[in-house]
């Protein structure tokens, strides 16, 4: 895909009419959030575009030299694509690209670049950069989880 092509892609999925429901404080439905459905650390921004019960999507940002936790999913496949600054995705893994704790495969996603992570593999998101990064991660289908190593 070419970067003009990739540049329209964000505009163009804005168009889509795709059932959702938007971020707010009460859900309309009748599910409210719970402290458990917040990951349990911090970063520079993170903000829920949309969320449905099996599909969620977020704007984050990381300072430079922040990264999440190392950590995995028991459900959900997380898919990153870049926005903004330099996006590094961490994964663990061996020679054969099958998850491996101890050995690290390095993603560097340029803008519109995706990345997607199957349930069951530890990874983070990096800011490999000297200026903050954006990212928009969307995760689905299934409940969202957070499972930290060990």
């Amino acid at each position: 895909m070419r970067l003009q092509d990739r540049q329209g892609l964000l505009p163009q999925l804005q168009q889509q009419n795709v059932p959702a429901t938007l971020a707010s404080p009460t859900p309309p439905h009748s599910r409210r959030r719970t402290p458990m459905d917040q990951p349990p650390y911090s970063i520079a921004k993170r903000e829920v575009i949309a969320e449905t019960e099996n599909l969620r999507v977020v704007l984050m940002t990381l300072a430079p030299g922040e990264a999440t936790p190392w950590h995995h999913h028991t459900k959900i496949t997380d898919t990153t694509f870049a926005l903004t600054g330099a996006v590094r995705v961490e994964i663990e893994t061996d020679a054969d690209g099958v998850a491996e704790a101890g050995r690290v495969e390095r993603r560097e996603l340029f803008p519109g670049a995706p990345c997607r992570i199957e349930p069951g593999t530890m990874h983070r998101v990096v800011n490999a950069g000297n200026d903050p990064c954006s990212f928009l991660l969307v995760q689905g289908l299934g409940r969202y989880d957070f499972i930290k190593p060990g």
